[in-house]
């Protein structure tokens, strides 16, 4: 969402293309670290964090960077 509002900030519109346009050729600094893209597209500079639910808390479990908690698996449903 921060490189979305970076974006719409910057072009000044909802333009998809002119969004698309910035996202490929510009870094934006987030929570997750500094988004980039290579030439072929590949996002390279960003973390994209998965989580999980564990005691009533949303913590991150990877990558091992950012992680929180470990994974808990398997995982089964309260009841």
């Amino acid at each position: 969402m921060q490189v979305l509002g970076a974006a719409i900030a910057s072009v000044k519109s909802l333009d998809n293309e002119k969004i698309r346009d910035f996202m490929a050729t510009h870094e934006v600094e987030t929570v997750c670290g500094t988004y980039h893209v290579d030439a072929s597209g590949m996002q390279t500079g960003y973390d994209s964090l998965t989580d999980q639910w564990q005691s009533g808390k949303q913590l991150v479990v990877y990558p091992s960077k950012w992680a929180q908690a470990k994974l808990i698996t398997p995982y089964s449903w309260a009841k």
